[in-house]
């Protein structure tokens, strides 16, 4: 059984809080808020989960254990299912006509009313994406081009997808490009463009397949520290003094665009992960055991996440009237309930656990009587 690393957990634990304090709203979001320069924790998550799933199966199959194709849609349908449920529960006010139905019409929920049966048919197909629900969509189709990926890397050609992806975001730059990728339907495909956002997951793909063949792409060391740090303290400036009027300041946040990954964002992504992967190499980086824990239960957390958004957001004008010090309050006991699905998940996998357990435990007392049984036959025929 391969270690679990605690670094990665703490790292998306400390995403979904970010997730949650911003899309909540209030004084904590100056710090939540991009705070690395032009990195939100969006980019984050999409690099991790390449990271991730590159590290593990890459590890399973590097040990000679089976990983198919459909292991992996069984894992795309998962997410899938939970992005079908999450729409269910958030047109359940509807169903009740809940006296706060007007201001629940935001974010493209009332489409679903006004237009049900192909808001409902573009949602499953993935097409319609209302706000919030943006970032499941990318996962499900990501997974299996993910792990498609990475039987590539391990046929030696890495060269090849990494061109291929870089290619495609390349070419998602050009509003010309993204025109030709309309939705049928006339309705929201989402904030992020998927074909630039899968540069993201294969790099982090790539970077997790290397690390399970104990391959280092990029050397830790202050050769390579220094610059990376300059770089991205000169783009965490630019980001806080958007005002200034000078030309290089310009030209990054012109080319820093978040739903097509600009050039700018995708270096600040790059730049931040090193630096990260840096500290957790050389234990800089903080264990911190109750961001480990969320993180290890990260999918349960941002579905609940997105629905706590949808059901606080009728009530944020009368929350906003709490003041300064009541709004922070709101935003740090929103992320206090996050603990919420991680424990129902945690309480739920150990309970289908000593199930399982005891079904191959009954297993093999049956198969001890069974055994015995037989001998004592055979004892008294002879």
């Amino acid at each position: 059984m391969t270690k679990r690393d605690n670094s990665l957990d703490v790292l998306r634990g400390i995403l979904l809080v970010m997730i949650t304090i911003n899309h909540i709203g209030g004084p904590l979001c100056t710090v939540t808020f991009q705070p690395m320069g032009f990195v939100s924790a969006a980019e984050g998550f999409v690099f991790l989960s390449g990271y991730i799933l590159c590290l593990v199966y890459g590890k399973r199959l590097i040990r000679g254990q089976s990983v198919t194709l459909a292991t992996i849609f069984k894992r795309s349908l998962k997410i899938y299912w939970y992005h079908l449920t999450a729409l269910f529960i958030l047109l359940i006010p509807y169903f009740l006509n809940t006296p706060f139905l007007k201001q629940w019409q935001f974010s493209g929920l009332a489409t679903f009313v006004e237009r049900p049966h192909e808001a409902v048919l573009a949602y499953s197909l993935l097409l319609f994406q209302p706000e919030h629900l943006d970032i499941l969509p990318m996962y499900i189709l990501f997974i299996p081009i993910g792990f498609l990926a990475l039987k590539t890397f391990m046929n030696q050609k890495a060269l090849l997808i990494l061109s291929f992806s870089f290619l495609l975001w390349f070419a998602s730059q050009f509003q010309a490009i993204n025109s030709q990728f309309s939705n049928p339907f006339s309705l929201s495909s989402g904030f992020f463009n998927p074909f630039s956002w899968q540069i993201l997951f294969i790099v982090g793909c790539y970077f997790g397949y290397s690390r399970s063949i104990g391959k280092k792409i990029i050397p830790k060391s202050k050769k390579f520290l220094f610059p990376s740090l300059i770089i991205f303290l000169t783009l965490a400036f630019v980001r806080y003094h958007k005002e200034t009027d000078r030309e290089i300041f310009q030209l990054i946040l012109n080319h820093s665009n978040k739903p097509n990954l600009q050039f700018f964002r995708l270096l600040n992504v790059f730049i931040t992960a090193y630096i990260i992967d840096y500290a957790i190499k050389f234990k800089y980086f903080p264990h911190i055991k109750p961001l480990a824990f969320l993180g290890r239960h990260s999918l349960q957390v941002f579905v609940f996440q997105v629905l706590l958004v949808y059901f606080y957001e009728p009530f944020r004008p009368e929350i906003f009237n709490f003041g300064y010090a009541g709004r922070i309050g709101v935003q740090i006991l929103a992320s206090l309930t996050l603990f919420i699905p991680a424990f129902m998940h945690y309480y739920s996998q150990n309970s289908t656990n000593k199930k399982l357990a005891a079904t191959d435990s009954n297993n093999v007392r049956g198969e001890l009587f069974q055994t015995q049984n037989n001998r004592m036959m055979e004892v008294n025929r002879k």
